[in-house]
């Protein structure tokens, strides 16, 4: 959760004994460069991939929408026809014979 990632952050990731000592680099700073070979780094990867690149499968979500559209558009017009057809039935009025 966010809470623990905070926490970790916090009491892990700039905690002293996790710098570098020959560069003088926390943990996070480590991270961020996407110099590490750990479970974290791989975490952080996959979200920094996630927020910082393009949407994948952006044609296919496109493609998607326009299909559902005709679609719709094809429902709209059968559901038009029909009304129009029901609007053009023939109509006896009440003292027409045949209506009891």
């Amino acid at each position: 959760t966010v809470g623990e990632m905070l926490s970790w952050r916090a009491e892990i990731g700039h905690n002293n004994h996790q710098m570098d000592k020959h560069t003088g680099e926390t943990l996070v700073q480590r991270l961020c460069a996407q110099s590490l070979w750990t479970f974290q780094q791989d975490s952080y990867s996959s979200m920094f991939d996630y927020i910082h690149h393009d949407i994948p499968g952006y044609y296919l979500s496109l493609l998607a929408i326009v299909i559902w559209v005709l679609v719709s558009m094809v429902e709209f017009r059968g559901t038009l026809r029909q009304a129009v057809s029901i609007w053009n039935l023939p109509r006896l009025a009440w003292d027409d014979p045949g209506i009891s």
